[in-house]
């Protein structure tokens, strides 16, 4: 078993679970490094533009607003210049530089 992923997001100290959508895109998780709660989804399964198979969609906004700081001063992800356009939003698409 791999040793969790740790990130400070916000006020909370993080563990950093990686999953999968139902359509097989891959899915970041934060969670409470003390109780397992989730903290926050870091991204978007957004059908309009799917990302390359190392790519993720950082859903960066509202409650997440540092989240693509956040996963990038982490070394988790690499911003590609792209972006996912979703009614008023514009998505950051990012490659996954972590091990996870």
């Amino acid at each position: 078993m791999t040793k969790p992923i740790k990130v400070k997001f916000q006020n909370w100290d993080c563990d950093l679970i990686k999953h999968r959508y139902a359509n097989g895109r891959t899915a970041l998780e934060l969670v409470d490094s003390q109780d397992g709660e989730r903290v926050a989804t870091a991204t978007l399964n957004l059908p309009n533009e799917p990302p390359a198979p190392d790519e993720v969609v950082i859903k960066s906004y509202s409650e997440n607003e540092t989240m693509l700081e956040t996963l990038v001063n982490a070394g988790i992800v690499e911003p590609t210049g792209r972006v996912c356009v979703s009614g008023f939003i514009q998505a950051p698409v990012c490659r996954v530089k972590a091990a996870l």
